[in-house]
């Protein structure tokens, strides 16, 4: 624009959000505009209409308190003639029905650009002005205006909204990559020809690949040779139920190092009617197998441990002279030695009280040695 500052367009700036307001205040007046001032309520809204007499109000139709902004442009209305420009984030049904009806003469989307604010006010005064002409004029004319303004309004709006609709699928498209790229599972993406199409970051340091590399590439070249079969029966399975499948089976890394893994595949179709790729999730159970087998093993060396103390808990011939143990295989071992062998028991010797009364009597006497 290029108004001196006496012919300075003024705005008025209704903003509840203290930061949103100061925002819209500094792209105003980089714009070119005057802006008397930035007030937060419907009250204040009405008071400083009257004293500055802007050009043109941006109001926020969400205001806190009693006043919101469609009854505060109801009730500016009534005094003065004044275009308005309702800025919105939100507002349900009922207060949008309410702010048609005092025909505003354009709709902000927050958060909006310096650019779109400007040719919103610069379509809103040029209106307002075309408006205040025809006001002089034929009925008919005025309500064929207001009809196109209408109109333009809520293809204004549609578009917002459209815009709205565009970049929340752009976030969304952008959030399925980064959840696919990042995610701690390798997915691979396989043609009906068992290439790779798709590979994911995780899935590329499985097999020890860059994921340029691994495209187009045969996915059965990083099966083991020993579950080549299994793999071929779970890629049939899936083309032919169309169901998840799931299968484990090892793996080979580019360097020959195999990995345990578990496939979790699901089709993906092309169209109604054609399937012709599906998706894998490779999960390395390398650790669990490892696991798994250190599990078997100690259950083994348990069992092992219980039927040698089971052993020891059956009947045991005992002589009962010398004390001696028969075994199993008919020969007679002191009670030490067979204990100690049958377990983890260890023995140290020495000599009770009543023998050492009965065999060595004179030490017996001794008062340290009965203490």
């Amino acid at each position: 624009m290029n108004n001196s500052p006496a012919q300075l367009t003024k705005i008025l700036v209704v903003e509840d959000e203290s930061i949103i307001g100061l925002d819209i205040h500094d792209k105003l007046e980089i714009l070119g505009y005057a802006v008397p001032d930035v007030v937060s309520s419907g009250a204040e809204a009405i008071q400083r209409t009257v004293e500055t007499q802007p050009d043109l109000i941006l109001m926020d139709i969400m205001l806190e308190g009693d006043i919101d902004g469609v009854e505060a442009v109801t009730q500016i209305q009534t005094q003065l003639d004044i275009p308005i420009i309702y800025l919105t984030a939100y507002a349900d049904e009922e207060t949008l029905q309410r702010a048609r009806i005092t025909q505003p003469f354009g709709y902000l989307l927050k958060p909006f650009k310096a650019r779109e604010l400007r040719t919103t006010i610069e379509m809103a005064l040029y209106k307002h002005q075309i408006e205040r002409k025809l006001k002089k004029s034929d009925t008919s004319l005025r309500e064929t205006l207001h009809n196109l303004e209408v109109h333009q309004e809520e293809l204004h709006i549609q578009n917002e909204e459209l815009k709205i609709v565009q970049q929340q699928l752009e976030v969304s498209r952008d959030k399925y990559v980064d959840l696919y790229d990042f995610a701690p599972v390798g997915y691979f993406t396989i043609g009906e020809k068992d290439l790779i199409l798709e590979v994911n970051l995780a899935g590329a340091e499985l097999v020890g690949l860059n994921r340029s590399v691994l495209l187009k590439q045969p996915f059965s070249c990083f099966i083991a040779t020993d579950d080549e079969d299994v793999f071929y029966l779970h890629r049939k399975q899936i083309f032919a139920s169309k169901i998840r499948q799931t299968c484990e089976l090892k793996m080979v890394k580019k360097d020959g190092t195999p990995f345990e893994t578990q496939l979790e595949s699901v089709i993906m179709p092309d169209s109604a009617v054609n399937y012709s790729r599906f998706r894998t999730a490779v999960i390395d159970i390398t650790e669990r197998k490892q696991a798994e087998g250190e599990r078997e093993r100690l259950i083994a060396e348990l069992e092992d441990a219980l039927a040698r103390v089971k052993t020891l808990n059956g009947l045991l011939p005992i002589c009962s002279s010398c004390k001696k143990i028969r075994d199993d295989q008919g020969y007679w071992q002191q009670i030490e030695r067979y204990i100690s062998k049958h377990s983890e028991v260890e023995f140290s010797h020495g000599i009770c009280p009543e023998c050492m009364k009965e065999l060595y009597p004179d030490f017996y006497e001794d008062k340290d040695v009965r203490r």
